[in-house]
This record gives C-alpha cells, sequence and structure tokens, in this order.
C-alpha cells in the first residue's frame, strides 16, 4: 500500500494515498476509516489531522498504521482497533466482549430519559438494564439524569468488567452497578419488586438469518449478544415473563427490537397483562421501540 522506509510521510500524503487504497478496494467509509486509524495511531483528534496536514509521520506510528490498516482490511470493525465507539455523544471503550453499540439504540435511552424526566415521588427511581454489554445504556443515562440509580446486569463476568470501566471514564459509578446474572434463571430475591423501569437491548436476531449478516459483524462481534440461538424472540418472551416480578406495580419496560418484530413483542406483553402498549421509530423510521406498563407485581414461585 506504501512504502514505509524509503520516504517522508506527512499527514496529508498518508490520509491521501491509504484513501484511495481503501476506496479501490472497495471498503466503505474510507475517509472515516482512515480518520479514525490514523488519528488512534497518532493519539491525536480526528480535527488535529486537518490542522497539522504537514506533521511528519514516524516510522513506529507507520507501522502502527499499517498493522491497524490490514486488521480493517481483514473485515475487523473499526471500533475494536481503536478500542471506543461513541454513544449518545458519549466514549465508550469496546472490544470482543461486547456488541459494539449501535446508533439505533439512542431512541430507547432518549426515551428512558423523558420518562424519567415526567416522574415524581420516591427518589431516586431505580431502572434495571437488561443484557447490559459494554454499560452505554446504564452509563448514558445516568449521565443525563442525576436521579436515576442503574442497575445492569449480564450473563458473562468479562462483559460486565469493561461496562464498570465505562461507568468509572464518565464518573458514575455512584449511581450505577453492574451484577452478574443469567435471565433465564429465576431472579434473585434483591431483584424482586425492586424498580421503577426495566430496559433491555436483547439478543434479537434469528438464529436463520446469522449467515446472512455482514462479515464484519458475524465474523467479529459475540454471537450470544446478538442472537438467542432461535427465533429471536426467547429473550423478549423471558423478559415479559420476569417484569411483573422485577418491578414496582405500574412500571414500564422499554424493548429495543428488530425491523419487523414490535407487533410480535407487543402481543407478548399484552398476553401477560401489559397495558399502554406503544411503539416508536428510530432516527431510520424504524419500529425500533416497544413500552409497556405492567400493573401487577405478582412474584415468580
Amino acid at each position: 500500500m506504501f512504502e514505509t522506509s524509503s520516504r517522508r510521510w506527512t499527514v496529508r500524503d498518508l490520509m491521501r494515498v491509504t484513501i484511495e487504497h481503501l476506496q479501490q478496494r472497495g471498503l466503505e467509509e474510507a475517509r472515516l476509516t482512515v480518520e479514525l486509524l490514523l488519528a488512534h495511531v497518532l493519539h491525536r483528534p480526528r480535527i488535529d489531522l486537518y490542522t497539522g496536514f504537514e506533521l511528519p509521520v514516524v516510522q513506529s506510528e507507520l507501522d502502527a498504521f499499517r498493522a491497524a490498516l490490514l486488521r480493517r482490511l481483514r473485515g475487523e470493525p473499526v471500533q475494536y482497533i481503536v478500542g471506543s465507539t461513541h454513544f449518545m455523544g458519549l466514549s465508550f471503550k469496546v472490544d470482543p466482549r461486547v456488541l459494539i453499540p449501535r446508533p439505533e439504540t439512542e431512541t430507547l435511552v432518549e426515551w428512558l430519559m423523558m420518562w424519567a424526566k415526567d416522574q415524581s415521588g420516591e427518589l431516586p427511581l431505580r431502572v434495571l438494564d437488561i443484557g447490559t454489554g459494554c454499560g452505554n445504556i446504564a452509563v448514558s443515562v445516568a449521565k443525563f439524569v442525576k436521579h436515576l440509580h442503574v442497575t445492569g446486569v449480564d450473563v458473562n463476568p468479562a462483559t460486565l468488567e469493561l461496562a464498570r470501566m465505562n461507568a468509572a471514564d464518565h464518573d458514575v459509578t455512584d449511581r450505577v452497578e453492574f451484577l452478574e446474572w443469567d435471565m433465564f434463571q429465576d431472579p434473585p430475591q434483591w431483584l424482586r419488586s425492586t424498580f421503577d423501569a426495566v430496559v433491555s437491548n436483547p439478543p434479537y436476531i434469528p438464529l436463520a438469518e446469522w449467515e446472512s449478516l455482514e462479515p464484519h459483524i458475524r465474523n467479529f462481534e459475540p454471537q450470544r449478544a446478538l442472537t438467542d440461538g432461535g427465533d429471536g424472540y426467547a429473550c423478549f418472551r423471558r423478559i415479559v415473563l420476569l417484569a411483573p416480578s422485577l418491578l414496582k406495580a405500574g412500571g414500564p419496560v422499554a424493548l429495543e427490537v428488530g425491523h419487523d418484530q414490535a407487533g410480535e413483542v407487543m402481543s407478548l406483553c399484552a398476553q401477560v397483562g401489559a397495558t399502554n402498549g406503544q411503539v416508536y421509530p428510530d432516527m431510520q423510521g424504524i419500529r425500533r421501540l416497544v413500552t409497556a406498563h405492567f400493573h401487577s407485581s405478582e412474584q415468580l414461585p
């Protein structure tokens, strides 16, 4: 792609040559990819690439940049290569332990923020985030709404380590906790009738669609965080079943759903007596979020 020992490279030249190369390879968002990888290697904000066009790139930086590009050309997501991504305007650490947060999940966070700001009574409000991943939902809402206490649960202890790092980075460890729990096991007593709201972005891709996913998703992101290994509804059925035992009476559940799943998830909620079901679109107009209120405080046996 470029010689790393026979010429003096500047930021401008390196960007120009690399962007052209990636475009010729058919890589989407070639310019953005180069900006993110080069800024990461140079330990500079992206804007500095354009204000420092003539800055020289030394050999160690060239070597690191080439290694990063090779990883990207093999299909690895940029977010894993640079070790971070942005969500709700905040930076989150990510690596192959966790699903990379998607912009459409901001719909859930925005709904939760609006709901929390409309509540009165006993504070702080307590929210349960099931399948918290890197903690992007829990940390974001705690960052922006000060009268919330969020408990994020996940089955994977390695995932929770990363979530705790993100909470520390954003200084919300006093209002966000991360605990290990498999939602397909009965909830421990300390989770029962505890929460004012339950939210989740669970695995909802049907296993039958797994092979049709883009290679950068299928080959690099954790399968367990993307598919339930069945029809795509296993986690929704389980959360809806658990909700009455987790929520204070009248509390809402908010669930991110796949592009064609809103109707079925609404039906699942109605089957267990939930009311006031609503569907909200994401920025692309896709029916992305289902909410419903559970007025029973029934306990699981």
